[in-house]
Order: C-alpha cells, then structure tokens, then sequence
C-alpha cells in the first residue's frame, strides 16, 4: 500500500518552491500549494497584477472585515470597475482569424481575470497572511507541478513552463488552486469534524442560491460577518485557514471570485482544453 503523501513543485526562472508532506502536517503543505498557485495564475495571465494591487491599495487600507470590504464595494460600480482594470489587460496585437478551421469565439474578456485581481488585492486584509517563501532559482527545467495521494485524494496536475504557453501554465496554476481549495477542509477537520464544518457552511450557503450578481456580494459578506460564520468555521476545523476557505465559498456564491476560474479561462480561450474537476474531495456538492 502506498503512503500518503502531497508535494508541489515550482521551478521557474526567477524563483522556486518546494513543499512536501509523508502524511504529518500535509494541511499545511496544501495550503502553501493552493497560495503559490493562486499567485502564479495572475503571474501567468495577461495582467499587469502589480499594477492592480497598487491601484486598489487606497481601498484595500480601509478594509480588514468582511463587513469593511462590503461598504467598499458596494460603492463601486461592476461597469466602471471593468473599464478601469482594463488598462492592466495586455491584449493581442492582432486579432484572431475568424475564417481559421479551428477558429473558437471567445465568450468572455481577459477584463474578467483583472476583476478577480482586484478583489483578490481588495480582499487580502481579510485573510491570514498568504505569503509565499519563495526560494532562488532552482531546478533543472521550469515547471509547476502538484502530486497528491492522501485521505483519498489522488491527483496528479502539472504545466512544463518551457513548452507550454502562458496561458496553459495559467489554466493548471488555476486548476492546482481549485484543487487544494476543494480538499483542504477535509484535510483541515479530518474525518471527525468534516460532517460538523460542512453542516455549518452549507447551513449558511443555502440563504443565498448560486447566481452572479455583483450587488448580491456585499449582503452575503454582510450577512456573515453577523452571523459570525467564519469564527465558526475556525472554531471547528482548529485553523484561521477556515476563514480564508469560507470567503472563497461566499465570492463563489456570488460569482465574482477573487481567484481565476478554469470555467473563466476556457470561455476567455476556447481553444485551450480545460479538463472538469475529478475526483472525491472529502465534501458534497452544493446545490
């Protein structure tokens, strides 16, 4: 019988990081993965993501809640917001042919992927830290990889950052995140408590059907900061991760994430083939 394991891997020119775990301590090994792959999607996507930051800096000073980021963003508009970040997209030089063979519409902008920077900068002060503790270059090729089989988990992802182009080592960087994200609250509460974590999230989520409406964020964030649903969340799993994992679910919720979508990649470029989420990540799905 193999052991349980979970290792990430990131080579690249400039830095690198490596994380391993026999089983003991593989929560902790999990989260930095989802975090280094989180940052390495917006390093891979067509943004300037620094220059988003320091545009949304003002606001981020002014937020440390969810309650904070609500009155913040319930001051903006979704219209006005997009033209703004638009000029952090860097687009094509040339468009695509349409009379190509294989020629795919896209049916979605890039401005979408900027959207979701600028609530991922917004939205820091409200998570534990995430910092990553890249080390120098290292390795022998650059590549992103994430090797998981443990609490059955087994899931093998990986970008040849040599071969392949930006915008494929993207798409894996998102589908490592959605990944970790997806199976860390198991790993968090173990078979003991993941019944109690889920009744509790899935208690809350059921107020506020699936469906994207940009004003709908703020009175979900509103809404559970009264409820003190990720104090809850702490409470059970025993780790300030839990925080950070609920607001995910609650952007989600309202279909503005501050993380990029495989879903949000595929429709921005059709051509890419985005493999579907598979395995059993310790949780139901929601309705």
């Amino acid at each position: 019988m193999r052991a349980d394991f979970v290792t990430f891997r990131a080579f690249l020119p400039d830095k690198s990081l490596v994380l391993h775990s026999d089983g003991n301590g593989a929560a902790q090994v999990v989260a930095g993965a989802m975090h280094a792959a989180l940052e390495l999607s917006y390093e891979f996507s067509p943004l300037d993501a620094k220059g988003i930051g320091q545009w949304a800096q003002k606001d981020a000073q002014a937020i440390r809640t969810a309650s904070d980021f609500a009155s913040v963003i319930r001051s903006k508009k979704q219209a006005a917001l997009e033209q703004q970040l638009s000029q952090f997209v860097s687009l094509p030089s040339a468009a695509p042919d349409a009379n190509a063979e294989n020629y795919k519409a896209s049916k979605a902008s890039p401005v979408e992927f900027a959207f979701s920077c600028c609530l991922n900068s917004l939205a820091d002060p409200m998570f534990p830290p995430r910092r990553v503790a890249w080390s120098g270059p290292g390795g022998e090729r650059s590549e992103v990889r994430l090797a998981a089989n443990i609490s059955g988990w087994m899931a093998v992802k990986k970008a040849d950052a040599e071969k392949a182009g930006r915008r494929e080592v993207m798409a894996a960087c998102a589908g490592i995140f959605e990944s970790c994200r997806r199976k860390l609250p198991h790993l968090l509460c173990g078979d003991a408590k993941i019944a109690e974590y889920e009744s509790a999230l899935d208690a809350f989520l059921s107020k506020f059907p699936e469906r994207k409406s940009f004003s709908r964020l703020p009175e979900i964030l509103e809404s559970a900061d009264r409820e003190k649903i990720a104090d809850k969340l702490e409470a059970i799993s025993g780790s300030p991760l839990a925080r950070e994992l609920f607001y995910y679910e609650c952007f989600s919720r309202a279909g503005f994430t501050p993380f990029i979508q495989q879903e949000t990649i595929g429709l921005v470029y059709p051509e890419l083939k985005i493999p579907k989420p598979r395995g059993n990540f310790g949780k139901k799905k929601r309705k």
